[in-house]
């Protein structure tokens, strides 16, 4: 990739979202119209929920980053955490075209949950993170008096 994304788990779950149909390649329409169908939400749901993020991770200012890359990991495992069979053989027809079986389609949805659940892990919210703290200490306090 030619842009800098940050940590490598965004960078790899950018590149296993870019192993996809992009928009100008002909069998856009009909895979991401399986991938909404699957979810009972609208084409434009989708592209929405993924093209928002990746342009501003791609090209917004590096430090508002955090909630666009979490929002990518979270609509990545929305999309594509527990596909269907017929779904995982369509990601498998794309990310290794030619391949028999699922093999394929089942390594990238592996590695789609792994890199997603890192993105989430390296982005959590501020009010997250701020609630944790406080309640930790409240706790800490608590258990010495």
């Amino acid at each position: 990739m030619t842009h800098e994304t940050g940590p490598a788990h965004i960078d790899r779950l950018i590149r296993l979202l870019m192993m996809l149909p992009t928009p100008q390649s002909p069998p856009y329409r009909m895979f991401w119209d399986q991938v909404a169908q699957e979810h009972h939400v609208d084409l434009h749901y989708v592209q929405r929920n993924i093209a928002g993020p990746l342009h501003q991770i791609l090209l917004g200012p590096g430090r508002t980053q955090a909630v666009p890359r979490a929002n990518l990991a979270r609509y990545g495992l929305y999309f594509f955490a527990d596909p269907s069979d017929d779904l995982v053989a369509a990601i498998a027809s794309h990310v290794h075209p030619g391949f028999p079986g699922t093999v394929a389609g089942r390594l990238w949805v592996q590695q789609l949950r792994t890199a997603a659940f890192e993105v989430l892990v390296e982005n959590p919210s501020e009010e997250q993170v701020d609630q944790a703290c406080t309640d930790w200490i409240r706790t800490i306090k608590t258990a010495h008096r």
